[in-house]
């Protein structure tokens, strides 16, 4: 099966949120989180990820899968695809965790597209 996971992590004076959004065959599974304040951006984008995934392994066999991410986050998605370093320690752990949690799927790609076309967010 072929799916694709848009995320994203937002911070406004009104609060910090992630949201992802997961397509398959014909269906669609979106969700907001409401994090707590002083969770920064990058923090945000990765629990977004992270959240994701986190359902599709819940509900699915992830061994079946073939996913695409798409962020509007460029040095997260760089991170992920270990072009860019992650330095700091909280981004590092999370890092890791959707890390182990892609490794379980069939296959897997994280591209960067313009916030334009994140249909997370």
């Amino acid at each position: 099966m072929k799916m694709k996971l848009y995320t994203d992590g937002n911070k406004t004076p009104k609060g910090v949120t992630c949201s992802y959004k997961i397509f398959y065959t014909t269906k669609s599974i979106e969700k907001t989180d409401i994090l707590p304040i002083e969770t920064t951006v990058p923090e945000a984008e990765y629990t977004g990820m992270l959240s994701g995934l986190t359902r599709i392994s819940d509900e699915f066999n992830v061994s079946d899968i073939s996913i695409n991410i798409i962020s509007d986050n460029q040095v997260m998605v760089n991170q992920i695809n270990r072009k860019f370093e992650c330095k700091k320690p909280t981004l590092r752990v999370l890092r890791s965790s959707v890390s182990d949690l892609l490794s379980k799927f069939k296959s897997f790609t994280v591209k960067w597209e313009p916030r334009s076309q994140n249909k997370a967010g």
